[in-house]
């Protein structure tokens, strides 16, 4: 039972045997600023809308219902989640039984469920205040969680946008002028229309593969308003041609102000150096054999202690052990689809887009095939994606030293709208608590939201990297990732993941499941997982 997407209109439906069954009834004159009750009865002879306890609309029907796994809910489908009540409700019923006009008119009798969300809103309660904002009051119009869109949040924690903004808007910016040995020539440009920089002070910091090798003060004269001078950097590092090198510049203030302490930084760039290229990852030689079994619905892949098995109905990463220790509590599958931003439904996107919400995990493997290849096993499976004529190809690759490349190709069909975001996604044991990785960061960042983000060695609490909006959504993303590491804070074994080929991944890590993010308002709604849900990407939408 549900309103249209107009609002004009109530619609009553069934789904049998890949069928909708659908009956519609106009809504009253008064029904955007009044209560009334609506019904939705099948008797399996007639779907009927009842509108205040009289019969609006009918129509003939008598299949059976179809059954499926999602939940039930008011206000919001589970399953199509883009489909949200944009009203309010005071009481909630389901019955096991058809009920009559009069049953409906009067008392109805025991349901199955039965809510009184007035009831339960006037007992007392002991759990936290939570943030709250448009709509939650019932107020109508209502521009919902935009409300409160801002660079901090309503109890004055900066979001992750702020770091954004105030790289954006940094006045002192520094350039190569010329950096092709190790004593860089940069050009710092001061872009203030009224004071010089003496009140910065400036310092460099080198780093090989995300570690700091180098550091020191920069010999920066005083610059005035709008001009620009060039300084040497003499960094006293012999580079390796196969280390990857970052030079970042940073000017903090002399003195204290009355808004910041001295030593608070205010501007800071880093310059890629052209003097080596990161080494691209490779398997470790291998020490031992990989061996396989397989029957009509798997493959069984065992090298060393480690034990994968990969689903030839689907195609997923089903099982991954090493020794004893489960590493996978759901699949890793193909995934397109992140919980809708803000802006994403803004533009409605979870609409216009929603071909892909189960397009990774509804695909199925055309064929697996497996072959003994020397030490190393392959195993490749040809993907059939449900969003047009979409397919992929995913290749297993366990090496005799234990480790496991997976390589894909996907073929989107080119007239399916745009994709969210192209990756894998798997939930793992939320004993992964700790998230290292070398890339961007440590607050989240997006394709189009980076530049304030500086490349190092990260780490952190999954639950601390992840953004609690006001109204969740996707977040906790890092892009250009080199490798990460899933471990615990007690430490032991720990899950790496190397980017492979010249293309760095984005990562992203929820402390639940991506549907909860989907289907909660606030972020007291997301429930606490015994799970962690990884998404690996090759890329994902920006924000």
């Amino acid at each position: 039972l549900k309103i249209t997407e107009g609002g004009g209109n109530l619609e009553f439906f069934i789904h049998s045997s890949g069928t909708w069954h659908n009956v519609t009834a106009k809504l009253p004159d008064d029904a955007s600023s009044q209560f009334h009750t609506y019904a939705g009865v099948y008797d399996g002879s007639r779907l009927v809308i009842f509108i205040d306890g009289k019969e609006a609309a009918s129509k003939p029907c008598n299949s059976p219902v179809a059954k499926n796994g999602f939940e039930l809910a008011v206000g919001i489908d589970t399953e199509e989640t883009a489909r949200r009540l944009n009203g309010v409700v005071r009481k909630a019923a389901v019955y096991d039984r058809a009920l009559t006009a009069a049953e409906l008119s009067g008392d109805a009798g025991k349901a199955l469920l039965q809510l009184d969300f007035l009831k339960d809103a006037a007992k007392p309660t002991d759990e936290e205040p939570i943030l709250v904002y448009g709509g939650d009051f019932n107020e109508r119009p209502t521009d919902g969680s935009f409300s409160c869109n801002g660079l901090v949040t309503s109890d004055m924690q900066p979001t992750p946008q702020f770091e954004e903004v105030k790289k954006v808007y940094q006045e002192v910016h520094t350039t190569a002028e010329d950096v092709s040995t190790p004593v860089a020539k940069l050009r710092i440009r001061n872009e203030s229309f009224f004071r010089d920089t003496s009140y910065l002070t400036g310092s460099w910091k080198l780093l090989e593969n995300g570690v700091a090798v180098g550091e020191g003060k920069l010999g920066a004269p005083v610059i005035t308003p709008r001009e620009s001078a060039v300084v040497e950097v003499p960094t006293n590092v012999t580079p390796k041609g196969t280390s990857e090198y970052i030079l970042r510049v940073r000017y903090d203030l002399t003195a204290r102000t009355a808004w910041h302490p001295a030593g608070m930084p205010v501007s800071w760039d880093e310059i890629p150096l052209p003097w080596g290229k990161r080494s691209e990852t490779t398997p470790t030689a291998p020490d031992s054999n990989a061996a396989f079994t397989e029957d009509r619905d798997r493959v069984t892949v065992r090298v060393k202690d480690v034990t994968a098995v990969v689903s030839k109905v689907k195609g997923d990463l089903v099982s991954l052990k090493v020794g004893d220790v489960e590493w996978l509590h759901s699949p890793l599958h193909l995934n397109f689809w992140r919980p809708p931003t803000n802006n994403d439904e803004g533009a409605k996107l979870q609409h216009k887009l929603k071909v892909w919400q189960y397009a990774g995990i509804r695909a199925k493997a055309e064929k697996t095939t497996v072959t003994q290849e020397s030490n190393d096993v392959l195993v490749t499976a040809e993907i059939s994606v449900p969003a047009g004529k979409s397919s992929a190809t995913v290749q297993y690759r366990f090496h005799g030293s234990g480790q496991i490349s997976i390589a894909t190709e996907f073929r989107p069909d080119k007239s399916m709208p745009a994709i969210p975001r192209i990756g894998f996604q798997a939930e793992i044991p939320e004993r992964t608590q700790l998230w290292r990785w070398h890339g961007r960061g440590p607050h989240e960042n997006y394709a189009d939201r980076k530049s304030g983000a500086w490349t190092t060695i990260h780490e952190g609490a999954i639950a601390q990297l992840f953004s609690r909006y006001p109204d969740p959504q996707e977040s906790g993303n890092r892009t250009e990732i080199r490798w990460a590491t899933l471990a615990s804070w007690q430490g032991g074994s720990n899950l790496r993941i190397d980017a492979t080929g010249g293309h760095l991944l984005e990562m992203a890590c929820y402390p639940c499941a991506a549907r909860d993010i989907e289907l909660a308002m606030h972020p007291s709604e997301l429930p606490v997982r015994e799970y962690v849900t990884v998404n690996l990407d090759h890329q994902q939408s920006g924000i």
